[in-house]
This record gives C-alpha cells, sequence and structure tokens, in this order.
C-alpha cells in the first residue's frame, strides 16, 4: 500500500501484528524554548502517516516526508520514541530505523517522530552559568532525577564542531555512570534529563554504561573459532549481542532471535525448515521476493519472523519476530517441509557416518587406512593386491603382540568365519589365553578364500610378530579348516596340534548317527587325563557300537584326548570356543565394509584392553578372578579325600576306592590334571593342606594378577578420522567385485546350526531332550490355475496362466448368457400372467352379464336396475 498521509476524519488503521506496517505521528520543526531558566517544548505542525513499512523505509524517506509536511530546516535531525516511552532517540542511520520498527510490534502500532534544527539540542543544555556552559558534543552528560548532576565533567579535547555527521568525537569521563553523547554514526545518541516541559524524552534509553561494573571472573570465555567480533554491535548498548548463524555449529538445532544474522535467505530458511521439522509446528512462508522473507505459523498462533537482506551487507537479518507460540498452537505430524530431498539429505549423513553402510569409494581407502593403523608403532600391517584388485589384507597391533609376549600361555586357537558384506571374503583369526582363561585377540587377516595359500601367508606374519619357534612348546587348536592342517605342518611342524572336539563331535554325529550314549562315551574318552582311563572309555565304546568306534579310532589320540596332550603349555583347552567367542563378538563387523570392520575391530581391543587392565587392578588377591574361583570349587571337592605323607613331599591321597600318589616337590599328580594345566587339583589341594603350606605356591606363574596386568598394559592407540588419513604412496585400492552368491531377499545373519545342535532360545519346550515342534507351513492356492502349492506371483507355467485365462472368459461368457436367459423368461412369466390376468378379466364380464340376462327374465322391472353383489360375483368366478 505505502505510506501516505492521513486524512483529519479518516480513522486509525488497524494492523495485523506480523505484517511489518506501522503509524507514524510526525512532529515538524520541534522547537525548544527558555522562558527564566527554564526549558519548554513547542509544536508547530503535527501530522500523521499511516502504513509505514520498515523494509521500504530509509533515511532519504524521512526526508521526504519532513519535506511534504513543509518542514522548513535545510538539514534536521530526526529522533523517534514510542508513545508511552520518555525518552527519545536520535536516527543516524537506517539501522536506527529496525530499533524503531522493533518498539511498533505492540498496539498501537504508532512512533512518534520529532524532527528539529540541530542548534535546538544543544541549547536546552545551556545553563544559567554561561561561563561555566560547555557545549554538549564536548562532555559526557549524567542527570539524576532531580536534574542535578552527580559528577563533575572535565573538558574534553575533541575537533568536532557539529557541522557534520561523519565526524568523531572523543570523550573521558570520571564517572560509574557514563553516558556518551556524541555525532559519530557509530554510537547512539542518547540524553537523560529530567526537567520540566517533560525534556525527559531526551534520554534516550538505557546503554547499559550507568551503573554497571565490569566482573572479569564472571565474564564469558571468548570463542576462538566465533566468526563475529565482539565489537560487532551496531551501537555500544549493552544488549545482548546475538552471534551469526553459523550452519556447521546451528544448524541441528535452531534458535532465532531479533538482529540475528544469516549468510543468505537460502541458510535461513533451510534452518526455519530444520526448526519446523524437530519442533512440529505448522510454519509457512507467506512473502519471500528475494529482499525480504516473512514466516508464520498458522492460525490461531501468532508467531512469526521478518528478515531482509541489508543494504551494506552480503547477509540477511531478523528485523522483527514473536517467537513464543500460542497455547492453542497444535503439534504436526505432516510437514510440509519433509520432502524428499530433506529427508534425503538427513539419510545422506547418517549413511556417510555408518560403516556399514560403507561404499565402494570408502574400500578404496585402504592403503590410506593401512598408513593411519601405522600410526600404533611396530604394528603389522601388510595389504595385498592380486591383478590390480584388493586380494588380502593382515594386522597384528604392537599391544597384542607385545601382550601375548608378557603374559600369554603358548597357545593359540584359530580359525575362520564368514564376512557377510558385498564383498564377502572370510576374516582370519588368531586368539590366545590370557592369564584369566579368558580370550586374548592377537592377530587377524581378511582374505578372499579360506586355502592353503592364505593360511600359509597368515601363519608365516603371525610366527614372525610372535617370535614363534618350530619346536613342542607351541600348541596350535583348530577345528580343521580347509587348508589349515597342510599350512600348520608346513610352518610349525614340530608344534602341538589340538583338534576341537565339539567339531570331532559334530562330525561323529553327521558320519554314524546321533545317539546320547555314544556322546556320553566320547566325552568319557576325550576328557580322560590318563591312558587308563581313555582305554576304558574306548572299549566301553566298542562293546556298545562298534562303527562308532572304527569311525573314532582312525582319528589320532593326541589331536583330540587329554590323556595324550603335552603338558608344557599348562592348559587341557581341547575346544576353539576361545575363537568362536571371539567371531561372535565382531558379528556386527563382519557386516560392514572392509574400513569400518577394521575400524570396529581396532576399537572394540581398544576397549576391551583398557576395561580388562582396569579391572585387573581392582583384584585383591594375588591370582585372578576366575583362578581364585576354581580353586574354591576344587577346595570344596577336595574335603572329601585324605591325604598321608611319607615325609620326602610324597602324599597318598584316597578317598572310598579310589587313591593317587601327589608329588608336591615335582608339582604332579597320578591324575595328571595338575600337570596338564599348572593349578593343583583337589587331591593336590588336600596334599597340601595336609603338609601346612599355601596353595598360592603352588599355582603356576602364568595365573597371577601381575601376569595378567602386563599382558594389558599396553594399549591401542585411537585413529583419527577419515579425513585426516595420511594419503598414501600407493593410491587406491582395486575393490573386488561384488560376489555372485548374493540372493534375493533378506540376507541370514545367524550362525548355521550344526548337525545335532539344538535351537536355543525361548522356543525351546521344558526337557533337555524335546525338539521345537516346527510351524506348519501355510498352503498357498494359485488364483490364476486353482492348483496348491504357489500363487500367482511365482506361477511360471504360461500354459496353465492362459488356460486358467480362457477358463475365466468363458465362465464369465456364461454367466453373461445365464443373466440373458433369466431376463428373457423373466419377460415371458410376466407376459403370460398378463395375458391370464386379461383372460380372467373377459371371463368374469361375460359371467356377469349371463347373470343379468337371466335375472332380467325372473325378477320384477323394479330389481333388474340393482346390481348383484360382490359375493355373488366372485361366487360366479
Amino acid at each position: 500500500m505505502g505510506v501516505h498521509v492521513r486524512q483529519p476524519d479518516a480513522p486509525i488503521p488497524k494492523y495485523r501484528d506480523c505484517n511489518g506496517e506501522f503509524s507514524f505521528e510526525v512532529h515538524v520543526d520541534y522547537q525548544i524554548k527558555k522562558k527564566r531558566g527554564k526549558h519548554f517544548m513547542q509544536d508547530e505542525t503535527i501530522v500523521y502517516y499511516d502504513h509505514a513499512d520498515i523494509d521500504l523505509l530509509s533515511i532519504l524517506d524521512l526526508v521526504d516526508i519532513y519535506k511534504e509536511c513543509g518542514g522548513k530546516i535545510p538539514k534536521p535531525k530526526f529522533y523517534w520514541k514510542a508513545p508511552l516511552d520518555e525518552s527519545m532517540t536520535e536516527i543516524t542511520r537506517d539501522e536506527d530505523l529496525l530499533e524503531m520498527a522493533g518498539a511498533a510490534n505492540e498496539p498501537p502500532r504508532i512512533i512518534e517522530l520529532y524532527a528539529m534544527a540541530e542548534h535546538e539540542v544543544l541549547d536546552f543544555m545551556d545553563s544559567d552559568d554561561e561561563e561555566d556552559a560547555t557545549p554538549l558534543a564536548e562532555k559526557e552528560v549524567t542527570v539524576g532525577e532531580d536534574g542535578d548532576s552527580d559528577n563533575d565533567y572535565e573538558d574534553g579535547d575533541s575537533d568536532n564542531d557539529y557541522e557534520g555527521e561523519d565526524e568523531d568525537s572523543d570523550f573521558e569521563g570520571d564517572s560509574e555512570s557514563d553516558i556518551s553523547i556524541c555525532d559519530d554514526i557509530n554510537y547512539e545518541k542518547n540524553v537523560n534529563l529530567d526537567v520540566e516541559a517533560d525534556m525527559r524524552m531526551f534520554g534516550g534509553g538505557d546503554d547499559g554504561l550507568g551503573d554497571a561494573e565490569v566482573d572479569e571472573e564472571e565474564s564469558d570465555p571468548v570463542d576462538s573459532d566465533d566468526r563475529r567480533s565482539i565489537h560487532s554491535s551496531d551501537s555500544e548498548s549493552d544488549a545482548a549481542i546475538v552471534p551469526d548463524f553459523r550452519v556447521d555449529r546451528d544448524m541441528e538445532k535452531p534458535t532465532f532471535a531479533i538482529s540475528q544474522k544469516f549468510s543468505s535467505f537460502g541458510v535461513l530458511k533451510d534452518a526455519l525448515k530444520q526448526y519446523s521439522f524437530i519442533e512440529k509446528r505448522p510454519i509457512f512462508f507467506k512473502r519471500s521476493d528475494g529482499k525480504r522473507l516473512q514466516v508464520m505459523c498458522e492460525a490461531p498462533c501468532d508467531w512469526y519472523i521478518w528478515a531482509s537482506k541489508l543494504k551494506d551487507e552480503d547477509a540477511v537479518k531478523i528485523t522483527r519476530c514473536k517467537l513464543e507460540h500460542t497455547a492453542d498452537c497444535t503439534l504436526t505430524f505432516n510437514n510440509r517441509f519433509a520432502t524428499y530431498k530433506f529427508l534425503g539429505d538427513k539419510m545422506t549423513k547418517k549413511v556417510a557416518a555408518d560403516h556399514s553402510m560403507e561404499n565402494q569409494e570408502d574400500s578404496k581407502s585402504l592403503y590410506h587406512y593401512a598408513a593411519e593403523l601405522r600410526s600404533n608403532p611396530n604394528s603389522t600391517v601388510v595389504v595385498e593386491q592380486r591383478e590390480q584388485v584388493f586380494n588380502r589384507m593382515y594386522v597384528c597391533f604392537e599391544a597384542s603382540m607385545k601382550g601375548f609376549r608378557a603374559g600369554c600361555r603358548q597357545v593359540i586357537c584359530i580359525d575362520g568365519c564368514f564376512l557377510k558384506h558385498d564383498y564377502g571374503g572370510q576374516l582370519l583369526s588368531a586368539v590366545g589365553i590370557d592369564a584369566n582363561e579368558q580370550y586374548f585377540p592377537i592377530a587377524f587377516a581378511h582374505v578372499e578364500v579360506e586355502n592353503k595359500d592364505n593360511w600359509l601367508w597368515f601363519l608365516q606374519l603371525l610366527g614372525t610378530d610372535l617370535h614363534i619357534n618350530d619346536n613342542p612348546g607351541w600348541t596350535f587348536i583348530s577345528d580343521k579348516q580347509k587348508g589349515l592342517m597342510p599350512a600348520l605342518d608346513e610352518v610349525f611342524p614340530s608344534s602341538e596340534k589340538r583338534h576341537c572336539t565339539r567339531h570331532l563331535v559334530t562330525n561323529l554325529s553327521a558320519a554314524c548317527g546321533s545317539s546320547a550314549r555314544v556322546k556320553e562315551l566320547f566325552w568319557e574318552a576325550a576328557r580322560a587325563t590318563t591312558v587308563s582311563e581313555f582305554q576304558v572309555a574306548m572299549r566301553s565304546l566298542l562293546d556298545y557300537n562298534k562303527p562308532f568306534y572304527d569311525w573314532l579310532v582312525d582319528k589320532p589320540y593326541y589331536h583330540w584326548s587329554r590323556s595324550h596332550f603335552q603338558c608344557l603349555v599348562l592348559t587341557d583347552m581341547d575346544t576353539n570356543n576361545l575363537v568362536e567367542s571371539w567371531n561372535n563378538v565382531i558379528v556386527d563387523e563382519r557386516d560392514m565394509g572392509p574400513v569400518g570392520m577394521w575400524e570396529g575391530i581396532r576399537r572394540r581391543l581398544m576397549v576391551l584392553y583398557a576395561k580388562r587392565r582396569r579391572i585387573a587392578n581392582k583384584w585383591a588377591g594375588p591370582l585372578c578372578k576366575n583362578i581364585e574361583k576354581n580353586l574354591q570349587k576344587l577346595g570344596e571337592e577336595a574335603l572329601k579325600w585324605s591325604a598321608e605323607s611319607n615325609g620326602n613331599g610324597e602324599f597318598e591321597v584316597r578317598w572310598q576306592n579310589q587313591q593317587v600318589v601327589v608329588n608336591l616337590k615335582k608339582k604332579n599328580c597320578t591324575c595328571r590334571r595338575w600337570d596338564l594345566t599348572g593349578i593343583p587339583c583337589e587331591h593336590a589341594i588336600q596334599a597340601i593342606r595336609k603338609a601346612k603350606l599355601k596353595v598360592y605356591d603352588f599355582v603356576a606363574g602364568c595365573y597371577f594378577k601381575d601376569s595378567c596386568i602386563r599382558i594389558y598394559e599396553n594399549s591401542i592407540s585411537p585413529t583419527a578420522g577419515r579425513e585426516y588419513w595420511p594419503l598414501s604412496q600407493l593410491g587406491d585400492v582395486g575393490v573386488p567385485p561384488l560376489r555372485d552368491s548374493i540372493k534375493r531377499g533378506r540376507p541370514k545373519k545367524a550362525r548355521r546350526k550344526e548337525a545335532g545342535e539344538k535351537d536355543s532360545g525361548k522356543k525351546r519346550q521344558k526337557g533337555p531332550e524335546r525338539e521345537v515342534a516346527k510351524p506348519v507351513k501355510k498352503k498357498y492356492k494359485c488364483t490364476d490355475c486353482g492348483e496348491v502349492g504357489h500363487n500367482k506371483t511365482f506361477h511360471q507355467n504360461r500354459e496353465a496362466k492362459e488356460l486358467a485365462k480362457k477358463k475365466r472368459a468363458e465362465a464369465k461368457q456364461k454367466e453373461k448368457e445365464d443373466i440373458q436367459t433369466r431376463k428373457q423368461l423373466e419377460r415371458a412369466e410376466r407376459n403370460r400372467l398378463a395375458a391370464l390376468k386379461k383372460l380372467q378379466a373377459k371371463a368374469a364380464k361375460q359371467a356377469s352379464s349371463q347373470v343379468i340376462a337371466d335375472g332380467s327374465s325372473q325378477r320384477p322391472a323394479s330389481q333388474l336396475s340393482q346390481q348383484p353383489s360382490q359375493d355373488s360375483h366372485r361366487s360366479n368366478l
């Protein structure tokens, strides 16, 4: 509409709270008169202007309005005040108009505008004592409520004579409450006086420099990354400095404030969309023309934001706003800004941060990631390609090497597991045993396929890192993976190889059938610690079922029976459960891409080592926690045994008809359990008690707390993010093709159950031997051919489809013919009924005529005119 003069008889306009318009009450040639030492105001002309829009208003427009009102001052000064305010503020630039518009947000939306000559401002400051009078521009003024100054003033050295608007003035004051009044355009002209004739209007508002003192201890810290200057305010008032909006810092949860600046309208719109998405508010853009932006909330809420583009700066600023939603503003879950692009940008960031959704570009950076892993000193990271395509990768951290050599026994469990990401492959793992009988991950390798060549490569690197010598003092436990046994025999021919008994009994069940008694006899033979016990168990198996015995006797005993294990490594472990447990721990990492998998494994090891080191330091006793528990259990079992000594360190330990010999000097027992594990058995514990010695003194040193602390005293260093990785000179790694075995549908993540293995979980019924009832599969009936067993989506028989289509067409045609036949029969029935009705009517008419004729011949003439009754008529019918 534009600003225009209000006619004398025109009503006061009513503005909406968010349309940005207001009215002016212009005081033209406002004068200050001095009479008898007191100042008085005198108006010459008052003109009202309506529908002023701050987005279209500037100081030049005020000059035009002043001239239109008949102003005669060549260079007037403009001041504004709110209707209920007592102070006036000078307008020196367009930014002051924004502050003026902010005061017009509340009804009645009227701003008083005063235009006066420059000398009028200076004259009212003159005192009665002409000798002590000082121009306003050359001193600081603070006037109390009674109009008397509380401070002494000093003359300032200033070159400003108030002839120009761009000259600078420097003032000094010794007051705790100083207000600088100058003509510099970078400062607001504020005067706070309380004199007669309402001179308080020239106070200019509170600029915060009054009685305020700076408390350095409570001041906010300076943000070194903040892009705004602490002196970037348009004035020196103590109004809160609103920081500029930064996308990297504020876009996640945006907030808005008056005078807040944005780099562009696009950034402001994105922030508003994010605000609407988070707060679930139904806001919308009402006006957006490249110079200003108006955002409102749906009625009846009066929330709104007005923003305009700054003329002297490439930025957008919020000029007016109401940021409180009303109580009746309802939340909405149907957001108009949640478009596919908006949601796509959010999902892109989420996917980029998720290593499980690794793309080909990430997989190419394996060389760069390997360079970052080498930041862990003395760690081994090997990446190999074949024909410019990734082939295999080996990783062994220095903390794992040192930890294993510091306190772990010379036992290594080796196994491989499938990787579930799109590129496939297998992960080879080597896991040791720590002092607390827990798994200790050592080294890993990502290979394309599990074969002898890859196992040879893995074992050679592992032997180099762990300083493994080819001697009987090393033991390897495996489940006879593809190519593993030939590789072990080639790299470490003299070492002991144990086979996982759990996999062995699974193969036994698959080859010869499942039998509870056979499994029981097998475990007796496998867990027998002496040769005599082993022979008894094998003889029982032979007597029970010879085929089972024949299948098992072909397997070398020293691979799977404790009775034939060596006693050098101090463990009777005969399963590969440690590495199986580790494979289950990293099941999520196995579903990620190569880089995400390695990073997940490194992070797990870093946390695992730190956690176990922290726990070990809290143990009170000299032994590890699990060893303490094991000794307590063995001590309870030892109570039933009795021991007798020969005086030379040997004891005869008996219970009922069982009897063993314990030698405390050699630390062995007839049962061989002490020899195998290094932990005294129940027989040895009873002998130690008989000798009144400490059990701890007879436990192997590898089980003590100090050994566990030495194992985990080395830590794995954290790595930087992808953007900080060093660039390898080898460039990118060739990404292997996607595996051909990718099938349609949801991929299976669960581990494949072995033969004879039962499902575990809530579905298992009570009882050890009860199996879960299989669910009855639903039988589908095809709607095309009518057959059972498939539906039309997977129907592949084209002839059946055509036949079914023909049958449907014939059925439809037959149904149509039946409808036509039924209609014809109904029509014929209606015609027959109509003809019958006509015949009945004709017969009735003839019968009536006959009755009349017969009656006329027998009755008097007076009765001839009478009609027959209805009953007689019906009887004739």
